[in-house]
């Protein structure tokens, strides 16, 4: 589920539409919705995709803002963990408000969590 661009849209509540091929050496386009904002586009470059363990990213603009994005997946009694994680940098890091940003992803995992459980049930 997380490498089905075009599937985000369906589960996903801040990554709204997401073009491109998770595919290492690819490049994705990423809607983003932010609460209160416009949704903005991001391009990111996929950097490494390892099936079952996890898809990196990276895009922004160097020096001003960069974000390095993980998913990684572990392998837990009977089941997988999904972690998220990001490193932001760059200059416009001391004045962007991104205290929306850890709840978002904590309703994204969870969003992960009940499609994988509607896909398998059916």
């Amino acid at each position: 589920m997380l490498s089905d661009a075009s599937g985000y849209k369906d589960w996903h509540p801040v990554f709204v539409n997401v073009e491109g091929r998770f595919e290492q050496g690819g490049t994705v386009k990423t809607t983003v919705r932010e609460p209160g904002k416009d949704d903005v586009v991001i391009t990111s470059d996929v950097v490494k995709v390892e099936p079952g363990k996890e898809i990196n990213q990276f895009g922004g603009l160097r020096g001003f803002i960069t974000f390095d994005h993980h998913w990684l997946l572990e392998p837990v009694g009977g089941g997988t963990r999904v972690i998220q994680n990001e490193v932001d940098r760059g200059f416009y890091v001391w004045f962007w408000a991104s205290d929306w940003v850890e709840p978002a992803y904590a309703q994204a995992n969870e969003a992960l969590r009940k499609r994988v459980l509607e896909t398998f049930e059916n």
